[in-house]
């Protein structure tokens, strides 16, 4: 071991479900977090699986299953978070028969900057009421490198061609037809704020195809009744990258918040 000239310190987690439901039960009601893992900072493999849940007839599904990973080879080291969700039904209003979130990173054996992946983050048969919506891919927020030998100079948090996709992401949002004030006001996109902030937040979504009970502003579904649906959630700074699957903001008789499929990394490497 005495031979090691760097030292990578792995973290990676993931969560299969997890977070609150406040009315109508008159008190907040916590979801427990569903198969929840943390990597070693040596690496490591880990997996945890939940069968049949339901909560209150709020949120359902049939199995979920979480997977964390960390390896080194002579090339850098390898991370992988990525939890899965079986038959999820959200208050009858949003099924899918099956949806994955995985983040992948590898980070190089010389220089800090991982290249990273969301290959084979996907949503099997999504439906809101029963009607099909299929997410379109956000290319222009993240790029698959084809070389494997090539590793970002920086990271995304400072990577000017990816602030420029993000900030045309959020317009898009804040300017989509019938965008009401909370849209505007949440993806008004402000340079001046990136480093206070600290953060990112865009998603591996430009939109979705499909008809159904509300409206859609890019990856953002405003369902009456139900609330504010947010798919392929993604929150960058400057060490991480974390992969919200699926969010909602409950805002209709039923209220509170839900996440599902939420993987995430953050790996350092020294000297």
């Amino acid at each position: 071991m005495s031979s090691v000239k760097r030292v990578h310190y792995f973290h990676a987690e993931a969560t299969a479900a997890g977070g609150f439901v406040e009315a109508p039960f008159g008190q907040m009601q916590l979801l427990p977090v569903i198969a929840p893992l943390s990597l070693p900072v040596v690496g490591g493999h880990a997996s945890a699986r939940s069968e049949t849940f339901c909560f209150d007839g709020v949120v359902s599904f049939k199995c979920a299953i979480t997977h964390v990973a960390g390896t080194q080879n002579a090339s850098g080291w390898n991370t992988l978070a990525t939890a899965t969700v079986e038959e999820l039904n959200i208050l009858d209003a949003i099924t899918s028969d099956r949806v994955v979130a995985r983040v992948a990173a590898k980070h190089p054996a010389a220089g800090y900057h991982p290249k990273v992946s969301f290959a084979g983050s996907r949503f099997e048969n999504l439906r809101i009421f029963g009607n099909p919506v299929t997410p379109i891919p956000n290319d222009e927020i993240w790029r698959e490198d084809p070389d494997p030998d090539r590793f970002p100079k920086q990271s995304a948090f400072a990577d000017e061609g990816f602030l420029k996709a993000t900030e045309s992401h959020h317009r898009r949002i804040s300017d989509s037809k019938g965008a009401p004030d909370w849209v505007r006001d949440r993806y008004a996109w402000d340079n001046s704020r990136l480093t206070e902030r600290g953060a990112v937040v865009c998603s591996i979504f430009q939109g979705v195809e499909g008809k159904f009970p509300g409206t859609a502003h890019g990856p953002i579904l405003d369902i009456p009744k139900v609330g504010r649906v947010f798919l392929g959630e993604l929150i960058v700074d400057r060490n991480s990258h974390r992969l919200e699957m699926l969010r909602v903001e409950l805002d209709g008789p039923v209220k509170g918040a839900i996440v599902i499929c939420g993987p995430g990394y953050e790996g350092t490497t020294s000297p």
